[in-house]
């Protein structure tokens, strides 16, 4: 009875791989659709009208990215639509992506509405006139850092069967279907006279580890926090700015590390927006901090004002809330106007973030940036300068030397360089340059150091020698605590 099972099952296993093969053989992953939530009929499959055989159907257990490379995902049943029917791909800004690869924009109604056309080159030259609705099949994908947005002409474009298209204006070029995708325009009375074509001029590569090392950076971001909140000496003023400045990078890695679990599919605009005044606020925190630290030094009265710590939470978290709100009129105003792609700040529209891939990121993001950077580095020079002078006058008063004065300088301008924002600078050196491959490339350094701040945060303000005896003290006297010691950068760093 047993081998008549096993022979059974063994019988049903054969049976479905004969009629789904692993992969599709001569079929592009972007000639795909996923089909698993359809029910096989006759073995086939029905999708949007049109039977897909079982020889045109495959399991598939990755995902192709834009860059070429593949994630591995739950094995799943895809279909080779286009092997069918000639397929016109048009985007789907990432927010109103579907899981089952439809969007939510209204372009379907739209097209049921109007029942437009296009002209296809056949392959032997001939051209026939497809109706968007009834001759082709109408792919979505997603917004791929969609740098460039133009209109041609009806005398200006040919399009192929197998989805390249070329451009006659100014030059003759092709673009293979992976590279560009149609906006969803309104239909007017000029289309197909002209259509908008948004050119995927830059598709950046996936770097490896990041999930990983965003999720060691957060529990780093959590420990630093926990210490600081826990010992009363690092509660002070300065503590105060650098917890609330921590606590903004910890809400950016979460943001971060839910995107790449796709958690924020439904919520991907408030995810973006919600991360865009968070990075905006942790820089304005650092220029907070650069001028407290300075002022710091040079103040004779040690005294705090007991109003300060709300002037700056007001100053840095006010300012982000009115940069986000710019943010989200822009996006309001020029949403679904393609000859303003390019200078939109685009949130939602490739990813659950700000578009840092076009000029207009310099106005939204890196601009702002790049002034609170240069007041950091200018402030942190006069710091040390100021520091160097303090030291030198106590050597010739005292004649004492310092143990290891190398090393005890270098880790105080390390921590003072990164509590004072004077990496910032390299985020925007990074954008301004990720156009070219070979800095692109190098820079990727520069992206860990960012994306393992955390860690850093946590190796540079936590495991020293001082916080850790603090911490020691804390848990030996609970209830016997000192009072907070106004010593600004001596219990820091």
């Amino acid at each position: 009875m047993n081998l008549r099972l096993n022979n059974f099952g063994l019988l049903l296993v054969f049976i479905m791989f004969k009629k789904s093969k692993a992969i599709i053989p001569n079929c592009d992953y972007s000639d795909t659709v996923d089909i698993s939530h359809f029910q096989s009929i006759n073995d086939s499959y029905k999708y949007n009208d049109l039977e897909i055989p079982a020889h045109l159907t495959g399991k598939y257990n990755f995902m192709q990215l834009a860059d070429g490379s593949k994630k591995t995902v739950q094995s799943h049943l895809r279909g080779c639509v286009c092997k069918l029917k000639p397929c016109i791909r048009f985007c789907c800004p990432r927010k109103k992506m579907l899981p089952n690869g439809h969007c939510s924009d209204g372009l379907e109604e739209e097209l049921q509405r109007v029942n437009p056309y296009l002209n296809i080159t056949l392959q032997d030259g001939s051209v026939k006139t497809h109706y968007l609705l009834s001759d082709m099949i109408v792919l979505r994908n997603e917004f791929r850092y969609c740098e460039r947005g133009f209109i041609v002409r009806e005398n200006q474009y040919k399009l192929f069967e197998n989805g390249s298209i070329v451009l006659r204006s100014p030059t003759n070029w092709t673009l293979n279907k992976e590279w560009y995708c149609l906006y969803p325009h309104r239909f007017y009375s000029e289309y197909p006279n002209s259509i908008w074509i948004l050119e995927h001029i830059y598709i950046p590569e996936s770097m490896p580890a990041v999930p990983q090392v965003g999720t060691i950076s957060m529990m780093g971001c959590i420990l630093t926090i926990g210490v600081y909140l826990c010992i009363e000496k690092l509660r002070n003023l300065l503590g105060k700015c650098f917890i609330s400045f921590v606590f903004c990078k910890f809400m950016q890695y979460f943001i971060w590390a839910g995107g790449d679990l796709k958690l924020w599919r439904n919520i991907c605009s408030l995810a973006g927006y919600t991360n865009y005044f968070f990075a905006v606020a942790s820089h304005l925190w650092l220029s907070v901090m650069s001028h407290h630290i300075w002022k710091g030094l040079q103040s004779v009265n040690r005294n705090e004002h007991r109003y300060r710590f709300l002037a700056y939470s007001a100053y840095s978290w006010g300012i982000s809330a009115v940069l986000t709100g710019v943010t989200v009129l822009m996006d309001w105003i020029w949403e679904g106007r393609p000859d303003k792609i390019n200078w939109m700040p685009g949130v939602g529209l490739y990813r659950c973030w700000i578009n840092t891939y076009d000029w207009s990121a310099m106005i939204y993001l890196y601009g702002p940036m790049l002034i609170l950077s240069m007041f950091n580095i200018i402030t942190f020079i006069m710091t040390v300068n100021h520091i160097r002078k303090v030291k030198n006058n106590l050597k010739k008063i005292t004649h004492r030397q310092e143990k290891s004065p190398d090393k005890n300088r270098f880790v105080l301008y390390l921590r003072l360089s990164i509590m004072m924002g004077v990496t910032g600078i390299s985020e925007v050196i990074t954008y301004l340059v990720n156009r070219r491959t070979f800095w692109r490339r190098i820079l990727r350094v520069a992206n860990f150091f960012h994306l393992s701040f955390g860690i850093i945060v946590f190796v540079l303000f936590i495991l020293k020698r001082s916080t850790l005896q603090l911490l020691m003290e804390r848990i030996r006297c609970p209830r016997n605590e000192q009072p907070a010691v106004d010593q600004r950068t001596k219990v820091l760093f």
